[in-house]
């Protein structure tokens, strides 16, 4: 996924890596199992991660996500190698 976005957007659009994370599986609000995983970490060159959250949500098609330390975590764990393509594209777009 890191791949394919860093060949859709130029390096000018914000910071991207890959960073270590944990996948939560379990029941409702309570999660009772950690999944080691990755994410793939995004801080938008205008810093406004909240705003490019809402604008991933609102993309087609949606992108989930969550937002720590300024930066728009994207779990790969959420994400099928069919669908890396276009939600690479709805990240650029929304770098855009």
């Amino acid at each position: 996924l890191a791949a394919a976005v860093l060949a859709e957007i130029p390096a000018a659009a914000g910071h991207i890596a890959v960073v270590p994370s944990v996948a939560r599986a379990g029941a409702g609000a309570l999660p009772i199992t950690n999944i080691p995983s990755r994410a793939l970490a995004v801080r938008p060159r205008d810093g406004q991660a909240a705003a490019f959250a809402r604008r991933l949500r609102l993309g087609e098609p949606p992108v989930l996500t969550r937002v720590q330390d300024d930066h728009v975590l994207l779990d790969v764990l959420a994400i099928r190698d069919s669908e890396v393509d276009e939600t690479a594209a709805v990240l650029a777009a929304a770098l855009a």
